[in-house]
């Protein structure tokens, strides 16, 4: 793709874009280029976190790939918190009346929450959940033995419900 510079930067003008491809700017006074592209006919603008004008037309062209292929699954759903998905579980366990509420509250706030409260969903990862099992195990419970076999144990990130 040629493209000519202006004092080193790549000109829109220049650049030679098929309609619907979106495009990526640097807004004023910002070092961070900013995207700004269309998901099923709704525009979104967003930040691509790249200071460098062809790693944000690169972070681009890896988005457009995600919504051509159907992989996207948007703004939104990468931002979910893991306590709020606990909180949902929790209530509709509520709702539903399971008598074990009690127990999944205090498991979830002495343990679970510790661990993945501040994370994001994305963020949680095979790793991560070794890394929680290991954490585990190496606490002594009140008996002065550690924890017994966690359903944790084996867990692998093909497991985890989509």
């Amino acid at each position: 793709m040629q493209a000519s510079k202006v004092r080193g930067r790549l000109t829109e003008e220049s650049m030679k874009r098929m309609r619907g491809d979106g495009r990526v700017y640097l807004p004023k006074d910002s070092t961070v280029y900013m995207a700004d592209y269309s998901v099923n006919g709704q525009r979104v603008r967003c930040s691509t976190g790249c200071r460098n004008e062809r790693e944000a037309i690169a972070w681009l062209r890896a988005r457009q790939s995600e919504i051509a292929t159907g992989n996207y699954s948007g703004q939104k759903v990468e931002k979910v918190m893991i306590a709020e998905l606990i909180q949902d579980v929790l209530g509709q366990h509520r709702i539903d009346g399971n008598k074990s509420i009690h127990y999944e509250e205090g498991r979830w706030n002495r343990h679970l929450q510790p661990f993945f409260g501040n994370l994001r969903a994305v963020q949680v990862t095979t790793d991560l959940l070794r890394r929680y099992v290991m954490e585990r195990k190496a606490h002594i419970n009140k008996w002065g033995k550690p924890p017994e076999n966690s359903l944790l144990d084996g867990l692998t990130h093909a497991d985890i419900p989509r």
